[in-house]
């Protein structure tokens, strides 16, 4: 079991976790086996592309569907010896939900939206607590506002200061940038974590982005089809992919052209040069702009199906057009070997 990084010990255990459902062509396993631990303050982001069985993991944490096998302790309570009511308790009193949709109430405030649900767990500072919480996410001066007198970004944070003000020992986000357009999502990408630094939160960030992982986890758990390819640290996973799902998952070329063995090698590893100096060869398939660089697809020669990816840079003499054929180089110490 992998160890978490911070040395409060682990707040959330997770042991050979299985989902399995019926359907007319037999049993469907959606989860199969998942095991890491999450310390306490910790940001670990659960990414994956669809279908991995990243949202049904966070729905197993909640307390809101029950595994058909393994076991989920939070704070050391075991979840599967808690009933209904237990399982309602310990969300209302440790757990914080922020789903992709926010679900506020258009037809109440900010403020109202936040202390209402905390009205509703018997919280006699509700209002109170309401304004700390979003205050704490920058909206101190949108009390009064309504959802739709908001922006995209602002509902989200009313979303999360709703999360928030109950002071979860465990805060869960599922997709909850999804909605939101690029620009938006970096800028709340380095708000969220600065506000999990400066409130030592616990987090689970589920996401297919792994640009947005990256970004906002101390660890990532890399999913695919209901299992763990890999966890490590954002530097560790993007430096040192474990095989070649995670390599093409992060946008790696997975290739055997280069070497005895199958490597990964991000586009940035691989150089355009004159076809008489190249041991590999292959014809541009499309030429695409990327600010910093062009991106080239290639085709490669003599390898079937063998498809990469290479950065050309703005400057570089001349970029080829979509149907030259060219060299393709490996720069040394670009290739991770994979298994």
């Amino acid at each position: 079991m992998t160890t978490p990084l911070h040395s409060g010990g682990p707040l959330v255990v997770l042991h050979e976790i299985h989902v399995t459902l019926g359907s007319a062509a037999g049993p469907v396993n959606i989860l199969r086996g998942i095991s890491f631990e999450v310390g306490a303050g910790e940001t670990v982001s659960i990414v994956g592309p669809s279908g991995s069985g990243k949202s049904t993991l966070l729905m197993v944490l909640g307390g809101l569907e029950r595994p058909s096998a393994g076991r989920v302790e939070i704070g050391g309570d075991d979840l599967g010896r808690l009933g209904e009511d237990g399982l309602a308790r310990l969300r209302r009193a440790r757990i914080g939900i922020v789903f992709q949709s926010f679900h506020l109430i258009p037809t109440m405030t900010a403020l109202e939206n936040v202390a209402i649900p905390l009205e509703l767990g018997a919280r006699r500072d509700a209002f109170e607590a309401a304004a700390e919480g979003l205050a704490a996410v920058g909206l101190a001066h949108r009390l009064t506002h309504y959802p739709g007198q908001l922006s995209g970004g602002e509902q989200q944070r009313v979303a999360l200061a709703r999360a928030l003000a109950a002071a979860p020992r465990l805060l869960m986000l599922d997709e909850p940038l999804g909605a939101l357009d690029r620009a938006l999502r970096e800028r709340l990408v380095t708000e969220l974590r600065a506000l999990f630094v400066r409130l030592g939160l616990t987090s689970l960030f589920v996401t297919h982005d792994h640009d947005e992982a990256f970004a906002l986890a101390d660890r990532l758990v890399v999913m695919h089809e209901g299992r763990i390819e890999q966890v490590g640290t954002p530097v560790d996973v993007w430096q040192r992919p474990a095989n070649a799902f995670v390599a093409r998952f992060l946008g790696w070329n997975v290739t055997h052209a280069f070497a005895d063995g199958v490597v990964a090698v991000r586009a940035d590893g691989l150089e355009l040069v004159e076809v008489a100096d190249a041991r590999v060869t292959g014809t541009v398939t499309a030429r695409t702009f990327r600010r910093e660089h062009f991106l080239l697809d290639v085709d490669l020669e003599g390898v079937e199906r063998e498809h990469v990816q290479a950065e050309v840079p703005l400057d570089h003499v001349r970029v080829p057009d979509v149907g030259a054929v060219v060299g393709v180089r490996l720069v040394p110490g670009a290739a991770v070997p994979l298994p």
